[in-house]
């Protein structure tokens, strides 16, 4: 790492949590404790990435969130499989860093930023964390939601549905039960 004595070093914070836990939510607290320690912040959404992945169909998204994210847990799994590594994610995340990086007055991708946070949102596989941890080492901290079943599945729902007053309509629900299940199964 390219830092002097006073330098606050470059993080990496990865977030884990169960499809429906309200990792945006845990970001901007995050966001404000680390400004509160001068550092700048920005997050890099992992399925945001998948756009870039030539497996990615944007016209199979659609307009409603709970099938975009049905839609993304799918790319995420081939993208794992294509690659045959469950880290194929962080991949895409190190390049994503590497290019901002790239962008900033320093405009070198191997330079770390000073006092620069990085907030992956969201991991899901444990290749993805060990990967993480062996590029970044000690700048790399980890960070889990947890909620209930029934929270998640009620967040989800909320997502979903177009007017937040119809997120207890039975296709709202069941849609965010199968995000869950899906969630659960990879």
């Amino acid at each position: 790492m390219y830092s002097g004595e006073n330098d606050k070093p470059e993080l990496i914070i990865g977030l884990v949590g169960q499809a429906g836990v309200r990792l945006r939510d845990v970001s901007k607290v995050v966001i404000e404790y680390l400004k509160r320690f001068g550092y700048t912040a920005e997050i890099i959404r992992v399925s945001e990435l998948f756009e870039n992945y030539h497996g990615f169909d944007k016209s199979k998204i659609g307009d409603e969130e709970g099938k975009r994210i049905l839609y993304c847990q799918d790319v995420a799994l081939d993208f794992r499989r294509e690659l045959k590594d469950g880290a194929a994610p962080a991949l895409a995340a190190i390049t994503e860093i590497r290019k901002r990086r790239a962008a900033v007055a320093s405009g070198s991708p191997d330079r770390p930023r000073n006092a620069h946070a990085y907030i992956l949102d969201q991991l899901k596989h444990p290749r993805e964390v060990e990967l993480l941890r062996q590029i970044y080492g000690s700048a790399f901290m980890l960070l889990a939601g947890h909620a209930p079943e029934t929270n998640r599945i009620r967040s989800l729902a909320r997502r979903g549905a177009p007017d937040g007053n119809k997120s207890s309509d039975a296709h709202y629900v069941g849609l965010a039960g199968e995000i869950v299940q899906v969630d659960e199964n990879q």
